[in-house]
């Protein structure tokens, strides 16, 4: 039996091939480095065919100029120059109404004069009845005759021109008597004639003629 020696080496052990390096729990934020780069620009995908369709129905389409018509140009020239004429006659018979007064001629009659309103026949019908009083009866001249006559034919005075024309038959009939009692027949005669001539209708005038004619 041979002997075993005491220096033999003993097994080594396996060493691991490679040590295991384990990543750090909280790792801090890697900050970048070097200067910003440009920023890229986004790239967005084209519109459809039918909404392009739509959006171009909706821009503005530009007017075209108008025309020159010559026609009507013309037409707006000739309608102006009317205008231009009538408005100058007009002025030019206004001046000429005003500037060619005739001294000369007469007033214009009392029926010219007579105003329209009611409020003015008023006036006009105690005008009339002044005309009375101051026994101004009949024409030429300013008369209550006339103008009971002119006012009869304004609106709504008939009735009161009809009272006023028998009142002045009345005023003549009193002058007629008041001469006769004067010792003037030929005055009364006079009165009475004027009066019939110009209130024809008047029963007391035309009772007082028949007994003062001839039989």
């Amino acid at each position: 039996m041979l002997p075993v020696r005491k220096d033999s080496a003993a097994p080594a052990k396996p060493v691991a091939a490679a040590t295991e390096i384990s990543a750090p729990r909280n790792p801090e934020p890697v900050q970048p480095s070097g200067p910003p780069t440009m920023q890229q620009p986004v790239i967005t995908a084209p519109l459809p065919v039918a909404q392009r369709n739509l959006a171009a129905q909706k821009k503005p389409v530009a007017r075209a100029a108008p025309k020159n018509n010559p026609g009507r140009a013309v037409k707006r020239v000739v309608i102006l120059m009317l205008v231009i004429g009538l408005l100058a006659w007009g002025a030019w018979y206004l001046l000429k109404g005003r500037g060619t007064t005739d001294p000369g001629v007469p007033p214009p009659p009392v029926r010219q004069q007579l105003t329209a309103t009611q409020g003015e026949m008023g006036k006009d019908f105690a005008r009339a009845e002044r005309l009375v009083q101051e026994n101004k009866w009949w024409p030429p001249g300013e008369n209550a005759f006339e103008l009971y006559r002119d006012l009869a034919k304004q609106p709504g005075g008939a009735d009161r021109a009809k009272q006023g024309l028998e009142k002045l038959g009345l005023a003549v009939a009193q002058m007629v008597v008041a001469k006769r009692a004067a010792g003037d027949p030929d005055g009364a005669k006079a009165v009475l004639e004027q009066g019939r001539t110009y209130l024809q209708d008047d029963a007391k005038l035309r009772e007082m003629a028949q007994k003062t004619a001839p039989r």
